[in-house]
This record gives C-alpha cells, structure tokens and sequence, in this order.
C-alpha cells in the first residue's frame, strides 16, 4: 500500500488558499440558477466549508508566527553570543576555548567508538569520526572527532601493536574548508611523531601547525607545538631587508649576509616604500627525516593591507625551506619543554 505522502508546508499554504478561492468562485457560478430551496442548502454547505477553511487558515498562521518566532530566537541568540564574544577579555576567551575543548574530547572518549570498526578513508558529510593520516608500517592511525555540534577539531592517535591498541586524545584543529589532511612522519631514532595540521586559510592566508609527541614507552606521549609566536619572533630577529629605489634593488639578509636581490619595481609602484620581510601569513611544514618551516618570500608596504609576495617569472612564489632543529630541555620550573630553533636556509622556486 502507497504511504500517504504529508504536503510540505508551502503546498499547504497555497491549498488552502486555492480551496477557498475556488469556492467562492462556485458559489458565484451556481447561485443564479440555484432555487431558493437548493440555493439555502449549498449556504450551508458553503459556511461549513468556509468554516472548516478558517480553521486550517488560522492553524497555518499560527504555525508561520511560531516558525518566524524561532527564526528570530536563533538570530537573537547569535547576536547575543557574537556579543557577549566581542566583550569577553582574553582570558575568558581563552578559558572557553579550553572548556570547548575538554568537551569535545570528552564526547570522543565517551562514543564507544575505540571498539567500533575503524573508519579507513576521510569522511567529512556523515559528521561522524573520520580518518585523518595514518603510517601503517609504524602502526600509527590519526582520527578526528566530528559531530552535529562540533566539526573540525579533536583528534585521536591510536598505536598499534602486538598487545592491542592504545589511544591518546588530543585538542587539536585538523581541517578548513579546503580539505587539507594532516601529514605524518615517525622519527624512529627519537621516538617522535611529527604531525603538521593545516588550520588557517583565506584570502593570502594558509596556515599549518606543528606538534612533535614524544613518545616514551606505554606512558602518554607528550606534545609539543611550535608556537607562532616563537617562530616569528625567531623570523623577525634573523632577516631583514633593503629596497634601493635608485638602484632598483630589493635585497634579503640572513643574519645580516645577502641571501636573495631582485628588482624592486617588480613588486612596488613608485609611491610605495617597504617596511620590511612579512611573516606569519602563510606557513607550511615538511614533515619528514628533514624537518622543515616553509614560508613564501614577502614584504610589507607601507600602502597596501597584504604583503608583496615575491614571484619569479617562472616558478611562481620564492620559498623560504628552513630547518628545524629541536630538543627537550628541563625549564628552572623543573618542567620538560622543547626547544625550536630554526636553522639552515634554503631558498627556491615553489612550483
């Protein structure tokens, strides 16, 4: 038997109108030629009809009013919460990004899907937990948590072995909208996993982050994040930069020695001045036996919102590849902490 198929509510809309016209409309044909006896019992046919026709009219308003209602509660919401954001220090700002994410670990933990059948490729529709990245020969899988609530953020590590699994959660950003996976690479001599995340991306902004666990054994393996602002502070201090209008000279120093001269009218008009190397903006890792930050070459005007990105005829953006060298030091606190330090320069045509 055919199931009886409900109208949507816009259909229902327009029917009841329709009905209601479509009777009046009768009612005006057939009266002429109606007797008085006929025409007293389709009056009443007709009132009941119309009757029964405001009641339906009046259930679809209230229906209207009360989604209407809603549609404003939810925008009023969102006003309220974007500004109760704006006026939150710092602090609170921090605090709830922190209680977000011992939330949404929690639910991770929770979901019972350690001994569930484990998703083997990305999945980002079913908002469900999805494969990441994973090293298959170290036995090493990266999932992350998704749900109607919360999409995007929240990680799992889970190793495998000859004595089972073992699983560690992490608060960590994986995804934008351009659908860029994490990367994976085991440093087998010192039992690190690196793990770059792309996080940030926009117009002239893409952006990955760095974590380094340090794995020791069955204990919890520690992470470790490369901050930005470490980086740039390390960026800022090492280069710097001359433009020579007269000579038409932009040249790059690297702890004071020239690494790269171009031409200067290349990238500025004749109004503009540079104020120096941009950093920040975009970054990327190579995450292999050669740990590498990845940054394209650019420059600050003192005209424009966005850096002067540096482009070569041929191979588009000049790629700053700089080593990264780290190590694990106990701080005056008596707390272990690594250490980035960028080291060697490399700079070439990003194809």
């Amino acid at each position: 038997m055919r199931q009886k198929k409900e109208p949507k509510k816009k259909e229902r809309n327009y029917s009841i109108w329709f009905t209601g016209i479509v009777l009046v409309m009768v009612y005006m044909i057939l009266m002429d030629s109606m007797s008085r006896a006929k025409e007293k019992v389709f009056k009443s046919h007709l009132k009941e009809q119309i009757q029964e026709l405001s009641e339906d009219i009046f259930v679809l308003m209230q229906e209207q009013e009360a989604e209407q209602k809603a549609e404003q509660d939810i925008k009023d919401e969102a006003k309220a919460k974007a500004e109760e954001f704006l006026e939150m220090s710092q602090e609170e700002l921090e605090a709830l990004w922190k209680q977000e994410g011992e939330e949404i670990l929690r639910r991770f933990r929770e979901s019972g899907w350690e001994e569930k059948e484990k998703p083997v490729e990305f999945c980002w529709e079913e908002r469900e937990i999805t494969y990441l990245a994973s090293l298959p020969e170290e036995g090493i899988y990266l999932y992350g948590y998704m749900d109607e609530d919360y999409q995007n953020r929240g990680v799992a590590v889970e190793f495998r072995g000859a004595d089972g699994s073992r699983y560690y959660y992490y608060d960590w950003g994986y995804l934008t909208p351009r659908m860029i996976l994490p990367e994976l690479y085991w440093n087998d001599k010192e039992n690190q996993l690196y793990v770059s995340l792309y996080i940030g991306s926009g117009t002239e902004f893409s952006l990955e982050e760095l974590h380094i666990l340090q794995c020791s054994g069955k204990d919890p393996p520690i992470d470790y994040k490369f901050l930005q602002e470490d980086y740039i502070q390390q960026l800022k201090e090492r280069f710097s930069c001359t433009a020579d209008p007269q000579k038409d000279e932009l040249i790059l120093y690297d702890k004071g020695e020239e690494v790269l001269k171009t031409v200067l009218s290349k990238w500025i008009t004749e109004d503009e001045t540079i104020l120096g190397p941009a950093w920040g903006g975009i970054i990327y890792y190579q995450v292999d036996k050669e740990l590498k930050l990845i940054a394209p070459l650019a420059f600050e005007s003192d005209q424009r919102a966005v850096p002067v990105y540096v482009y070569d005829d041929t191979f588009g953006k000049y790629g700053l590849y700089i080593s990264i060298d780290h190590h694990i030091e106990i701080s005056s606190a008596g707390e272990q902490q690594m250490i980035f330090t960028l080291g060697d320069l490399t700079i070439k045509e990003e194809e």
